[in-house]
């Protein structure tokens, strides 16, 4: 452990801390779990023998009719809280486990019925109370269907992450902290492990929110948040333990778990709970010692001649790469930027990566889904007919995995091709086509082309697709088809739009380009106000110079494979059809991008890129 900030503290010593500090205590912080069971377990049976609870309820009707000044005992909860009482209120003769997972059920119900619409009329430890007196009163039948009561309660916690990514609501996330709290404590009443999944949507709730929104929550609403996140961990970590990397536990959980802990201890809050934040500031020193710091070295080996902030850059360059396919560590970075040759170069090269677009699979993910919502919500359909276009491998089968295991999931009809998406689909109905990217749009329209025939195809080209049967292609020309991408770029969507389009034969008024995110063709590394922040236009000049070298000497094999002309291959040179982006995914990299970030040379002119392309 990193001695800088508390050398004197030992695992020892914040494990009593955190048994003893009030704050950290879950149940200082949502309900006392032991008082619960003791009221639970003092509670004599009330609900007469073998009466149903229909019975039992209409009964309890007619009985406050009596009374006077009584609300009507059913409006609330959609009876969750009369459940409750029945369930609590069984002899055991007539208790089943079954009445614990209609319970937990009708609490969905609750929640995806009234609580998501209007979190701010709730009262969440009422309702956390409603769930867990009842579990604690038969707590040694609930294992038996513990499983059931788990699930429940993570997939409330998922439709409830993903509203708060979505609008993020400061009530919302005060009633999903104590669904959380209630998550932990039915999993250890059952038995049942919690999933690390689970923790990590929650998570990322952080991450969605903006500084401002964050810091405008209730205060104990963010500790709360804070406290579960350290009890999520350590169900998963001891912390005599070194924290490491593991299932479900990337480098990037662990960098956020991080930004949390570091927000409640450095945050201003009120007096009540500052004596504790010293527990998460060594949490964070933690996970600086033993994640992190080896990251953070003061000199990079080989680039001792960078200065101290430009050595924190390439570290964190280094991270933010970490996902790729092909894990981008310091080492690999700094093998790379030496390859510039020069200090000036190499820090040309540091100022280009800083600008390189690097989607994590979550964002393209989110990006497709949101833009499917809005086309269900525009269409008024409750499924949408999603298509295999083309090679059912790469990156399309990446995409429609993530968005076929959404939330979205129910609302969409996987077809393994596009004569079974025909099949499924009535003329003048709808076809969705999901990836990741549409760029130039030349693989796109290609593939349109060899389906309907109409392709002029030479030796080396790459066939992307079947041919369609007559009759097949007489269907598609009655189908409208949408295109569905996390990025897109305005020439290739000008080319859906165009000419190009009909000579595939299919009517362009038929199609439509859906994107979450465009990127203009205009935006050129190399050209005048483009995306990178050249330090002068020496620097751009040189840069440009030498990756146009490396990229058309990089390119020698390739172009011998197809036949390439010099001209091709110099036009490829900042990438393909001269496109110069800096976009990268975490599994490959489109060939619009710098050529030298991605293509391979191991022949007598040698180059490795940070991001080696799988084609």
């Amino acid at each position: 452990m990193s001695p800088k900030l508390f050398p004197e503290i030992t695992h020892t010593t914040v494990l009593e801390a955190i048994g003893r500090t009030p704050y950290i205590d879950l149940q200082w912080q949502f309900l006392d779990v032991s008082e619960v069971a003791r009221r639970a377990d003092q509670t004599k049976a009330y609900v007469p023998r073998g009466q149903k609870f229909s019975v039992w309820n209409a009964d309890r009707d007619r009985k406050n009719k009596l009374l006077i000044n009584v609300p009507p005992p059913n409006v609330r909860f959609h009876k969750l809280d009369i459940y409750s009482d029945y369930v609590l209120g069984l002899r055991t003769d007539d208790f089943k486990a079954k009445r614990l997972t209609d319970l937990y059920h009708r609490f969905r119900e609750y929640v995806e019925k009234d609580v998501i619409a209007k979190p701010d009329a709730v009262s969440a430890n009422v309702v956390c109370s409603l769930l867990l007196t009842p579990v604690m009163k038969w707590r040694h039948s609930a294992p038996t269907v513990g499983r059931d009561l788990v699930e429940t309660l993570e997939a409330i916690l998922d439709v409830v992450s993903a509203e708060l990514r979505t609008a993020f609501n400061p009530d919302l996330l005060a009633f999903q902290n104590w669904i959380f709290f209630t998550y932990i404590v039915t999993a250890e009443i059952t038995k049942i492990g919690i999933r690390a999944d689970v923790g990590w949507y929650f998570l990322k709730v952080f991450r969605s929110a903006s500084p401002s929104k964050w810091a405008a929550t209730r205060t104990d609403v963010r500790v709360q948040f804070a406290a579960l996140m350290l009890a999520f961990t350590m169900r998963f970590y001891k912390l005599d333990k070194p924290f490491e990397t593991k299932l479900g536990f990337s480098h990037n959980v662990l960098a956020e778990l991080r930004s949390v802990f570091q927000e409640t201890g450095n945050a201003e809050l009120e007096a009540t709970f500052t004596p504790s934040q010293w527990v998460f500031r060594w949490l964070v020193d933690k996970l600086d010692a033993e994640v992190f710091s080896p990251l953070r070295r003061a000199e990079i080996s080989g680039l001792a001649a960078l200065g101290p902030v430009e050595q924190n850059l390439a570290v964190e360059l280094a991270r933010r790469f970490a996902t790729y396919r092909v894990p981008v560590s310091v080492e690999s970075l700094a093998s790379f930027l030496l390859q510039f040759g020069t200090t000036r170069r190499i820090r040309g090269a540091l100022r280009l990566l800083t600008h390189v677009k690097f989607y994590p699979l979550w964002e393209l993910a989110q990006a497709i889904e949101r833009t499917l919502t809005a086309e269900l919500t525009r269409t008024g359909e409750s499924q949408l007919v999603i298509s295999a276009f083309g090679e059912h491998t790469g990156s399309a089968a990446i995409m429609n995995y993530l968005v076929a295991h959404s939330q979205l999931a129910s609302a969409l009809k996987f077809e393994p091709n596009l004569p079974a998406a025909l099949a499924a689909t009535p003329s003048d109905g709808a076809i969705y086509v999901v990836d990741d990217c549409l760029l130039s749009g030349t693989q796109g329209l290609n593939t349109l082309g060899d389906l309907m025939g109409t392709r002029v195809r030479k030796s080396h080209h790459t066939v992307h697709a079947p041919e369609l049967s007559t009759e097949d292609k007489r269907r598609l020309k009655t189908r409208h088809l949408r295109f569905t991408y996390g990025v897109a770029m305005d020439e290739g969507i000008k080319r859906f739009q165009g000419d190009e389009y009909a000579k595939t034969g299919l009517e362009k008024a038929r199609s439509a380009v859906l994107a979450g995110t465009i990127e203009p063709v205009s935006s050129k590394i190399f050209e005048p106000l483009g995306p990178v922040g050249w330090l002068n236009e020496e620097e751009r000049d040189d840069m440009k110079a030498f990756c146009e070298e490396i990229g058309f000497k990089a390119l020698e094999r390739r172009s011998k494979d197809k036949g390439w002309a010099d001209d091709r291959r110099k036009e490829s040179a900042l990438g393909f059809s001269d496109m110069q982006r800096l976009l990268v995914f975490p599994y490959n990299v489109p060939k619009t991008t710098l050529t030298l970030l991605w293509e391979r040379s191991s022949g007598d002119f040698k180059w490795h890129p940070l991001f080696p392309g799988f084609d």
